[in-house]
């Protein structure tokens, strides 16, 4: 497994989602800051 491919994917994924080019991209389909996650994938996969 390349941990740190993931790592780095995972980093980049975060400063994109709900950045200015992110909410744009997605307000065309109806989403904005409302829909972003507020959990992590921790969170959900633990069950919270």
């Amino acid at each position: 497994e390349d941990t740190d491919l993931l790592n780095a994917f995972n980093a980049e994924l975060k400063k994109f989602i709900g950045s200015p080019e992110h909410i744009a991209l997605v307000e065309p389909f109806g989403f904005g800051k409302d829909y972003l996650p507020n959990k992590t994938t921790a969170e959900l996969c633990a069950g919270k």
